[in-house]
C-alpha cells in the first residue's frame, strides 16, 4: 500500500476530448438562481420580506 502511494504521484495524468458520444438533450430544469431571484422578488413585493 505504501509503495503504491509513493509511486502514484509519479504517474503522468492526461486528459483528452473524446467528443460527443450519443444524443444530447437540452437541460430541462429551471435555472436555480432565476428561481431564487423570482421567489425573493415575490416575497419583497408581497411584503413578507422587507428589502
Amino acid at each position: 500500500m505504501t509503495v503504491a502511494l509513493a509511486v502514484l504521484p509519479q504517474v503522468p495524468a492526461a486528459a483528452k476530448d473524446l467528443g460527443v458520444r450519443g444524443e444530447t438533450w437540452a437541460i430541462a430544469e429551471p435555472d436555480l438562481l432565476q428561481v431564487l431571484e423570482a421567489r425573493l422578488l415575490e416575497l419583497e413585493r408581497s411584503g413578507a420580506k422587507e428589502a
